[in-house]
C-alpha cells in the first residue's frame, strides 16, 4: 500500500483537533474540581456557623442554676429553631433551610442530679445528617 504525501493543511487540522480535545478534557476536570471545592467550602461554612449557634445555646443551658431551669430551656414553643440559608432566624419550617433542636434529660444519682442537653444542628431535609452536635452535662449536688 502506498500513501501519498500528507498535505500541510491536513496535518494542521489533526493537530488542531488534538489540541481542542486536550483543552476539552482539562476543562472538564477543572469544572469538576471547582464544583467539589465549592461544595466543601459551603459545608465548612455551614459547620462553622452551626457550631457558633449551638455553642451559644449550650452555654445558656450549662449555666442554668438548677435542673428545672435547664429543662425550662426545653420549652416546646422555643424548639426547634429554624434558620434560612444565611442562618437568620425564621418562624416557619417551610421557609427554613437549617434547624437546631435540643433533647433534655435528667438522671438522678444518690448524691445529686446530672442534667444533659444534646443540641443538634442539621439541614431540614429528612435524610440530612447532623451538621454539628454538642452535648452539655451539668451536675447538680443534692436531691
Amino acid at each position: 500500500m502506498k500513501y501519498g504525501p500528507v498535505s500541510k493543511s491536513m496535518t494542521f487540522l489533526v493537530e488542531l483537533t488534538v489540541v481542542i480535545l486536550v483543552f476539552a478534557f482539562t476543562s472538564a476536570l477543572s469544572i469538576g474540581l471547582f464544583a467539589g471545592a465549592h461544595k466543601v467550602g459551603t459545608s465548612t461554612g455551614d459547620m462553622n456557623i452551626a457550631s457558633l449557634k449551638v455553642q451559644s445555646l449550650a452555654e445558656t443551658a450549662k449555666y442554668a442554676e438548677s435542673p428545672e431551669a435547664m429543662s425550662k430551656l426545653a420549652d416546646p414553643t422555643a424548639w426547634p429553631q429554624y434558620f434560612d440559608k444565611d442562618w437568620n432566624n425564621v418562624e416557619f419550617e417551610e421557609t427554613s433551610i437549617y434547624i437546631i433542636d435540643v433533647a433534655f434529660s435528667k438522671e438522678s444519682k444518690s448524691t445529686g442530679i446530672i442534667a444533659s442537653a444534646i443540641f443538634t444542628a442539621s439541614a431540614t431535609r429528612d435524610d440530612a445528617k447532623p451538621i454539628f452536635e454538642l452535648e452539655v452535662q451539668k451536675y447538680y449536688p443534692g436531691n
